[in-house]
């Protein structure tokens, strides 16, 4: 084999898959990132994406805050559960966030 291409194996084999929570920090940088994924248009992307919010936040603090159960929020960020729309506004809420509704251009 190619030099060059061991090297890329060994790249492969000992690198981290990429983790978006790790760097949704600050509020700024969520928010570009959900108003990106929104502006795609794909409803799965923008559930990953807020999934990956969820995350940053923290399960624990999402489930002091709203005052669900931690394994239900568990369930609901893992996609075992839909939540209903009250449930997930809490959740919005309390990541900081808010959801809003405006007419379609």
């Amino acid at each position: 084999m190619e030099p060059s291409k061991e090297k890329d194996l060994d790249l492969m084999h000992n690198s981290t898959p990429f983790n978006a929570s790790e760097y949704l920090t600050e509020d700024e940088t969520v928010d570009s990132f959900l108003f990106e994924t929104i502006e795609e248009g794909d409803i799965a992307e923008l559930i990953e994406a807020i999934k990956e919010v969820a995350k940053a936040t923290g399960v624990k603090k999402i489930a002091e805050t709203t005052g669900l159960n931690r394994g239900n929020v568990n369930q609901i960020i893992n996609s075992k559960t839909d939540p209903k729309l009250s449930t997930f506004i809490k959740m919005l809420n309390a990541m900081g966030l808010k959801m809003t509704i405006s007419s379609v251009e």
